[in-house]
């Protein structure tokens, strides 16, 4: 009996050291997994980027989107020690360009930088850009944001917005007004103005704001709604009637004119936020390098200078940020695109 003891007792301490060293073993199996992942995640980050990184911008040159692209590829390649290379692809409101990132390599080396309008207007007013925010990218990083402008010229008479809407009231339908494209802020402003006002006039898209503009200086436009950019040298100068901004505040380049909530509509907000993209699938460690190079860049007073006399404020955010914008602007977009009756192209 005592020997069956013995040989009971022998059996359950082998069992105990069998199961420490098979927990034991997995205990240092999934060490040194984690430690592999680690240092791979150190590495990508430390080599990131090791060649050259091209930046889609989805707009011709010298359009907002165009500025902004430009100023980030400058602080990025100054705090990474790569090129950083605009390329503009223009076509289908930004789908082009768009749906090329989507399909790139998601390493780090292909991004995009757009307004926030690509993922929260696009997806209603075409049947099929060929891409899916959620699905498709990976937000980095929040730039910049800029209001829309009514502009008139000098010689219409108007000064205030509330001579515009007395003047669309006596003249119902027949007056034109600019903007810089279907589904651009301006025209998501211009639409959002005719519902709370109670007015009507005719919405004529430009292929960008800086056309709209001209043909507001050539009378051929009544009015335009259009980016900062390429009118605030134009109103500084007097060469156009800036009738209000449609930020929450007062723009700093433009502290005499006064924004859409002071003009009387209280919750008239409608402002261009543009940021930084890759496509869906890139490491990690990557966006959080570039998101934190780009807002280090961005808290920069000359970075701040240099938006500013651009039409922007720099207004940096995370990824986290980034994305719950467009998911909460989304679907508010979407309901003022189907109100304003806008056929999906």
């Amino acid at each position: 009996m005592g020997g069956l003891c013995m040989f009971s007792e022998l059996m359950n301490k082998g069992a105990r050291c069998a199961s420490f060293k098979k927990k034991f073993f997995l205990s240092a199996l999934i060490c040194s997994v984690l430690g592999s992942l680690c240092l791979v995640a150190f590495a990508q980050d430390r080599s990131y980027p090791n060649r050259p990184v091209k930046i889609i911008v989805p707009f011709a040159a010298a359009g907002p989107s165009d500025m902004i692209g430009r100023a980030v590829a400058t602080l990025l390649q100054d705090s990474l020690g790569q090129p950083f290379l605009v390329e503009n692809r223009p076509g289908a409101s930004g789908n082009v360009g768009a749906l090329q990132v989507a399909r790139a390599a998601p390493d780090g080396h292909t991004l995009l930088i757009t307004g926030t309008s690509q993922f929260t207007t696009n997806p209603w007013l075409y049947k099929n850009p060929g891409y899916e925010f959620l699905k498709d990218f990976a937000a980095i990083s929040q730039i910049a944001v800029a209001p829309s402008v009514f502009v008139v010229h000098p010689a219409s008479g108007l000064k205030t917005m509330r001579d515009f809407i007395a003047m669309a009231r006596s003249k119902a339908g027949q007056l034109n007004v600019g903007n810089s494209g279907v589904g651009s802020p301006p025209h998501i402003a211009s639409e959002l103005l005719k519902f709370e006002a109670g007015i009507q006039f005719a919405q004529l898209p430009y292929t960008g704001a800086s056309l709209a503009v001209q043909a507001v200086l050539g009378r051929t436009l009544d009015a335009s709604s259009t980016a900062l950019p390429p009118a605030q040298g134009l109103i500084e100068s007097g060469r156009l009637i800036a009738l209000a901004v449609t930020g929450s505040t007062r723009w700093a380049g433009l502290p005499n004119v006064p924004t859409m909530m002071e003009s009387g509509f209280p919750d008239f907000v409608v402002e261009s936020t543009f940021g930084l993209y890759g496509p869906a699938g890139m490491p990690n460690e990557i966006v959080q390098k570039l998101s934190r190079e780009t807002l280090l860049g961005l808290a920069r007073a000359e970075a701040k200078e240099r938006l500013l006399n651009a039409g922007f404020e720099a207004r940096g955010a995370g990824p986290e940020q980034l994305r719950h914008l467009i998911l909460t602007n989304a679907p508010k977009f979407k309901a003022l695109i189907e109100r304003a009756g806008i056929e999906m192209q």
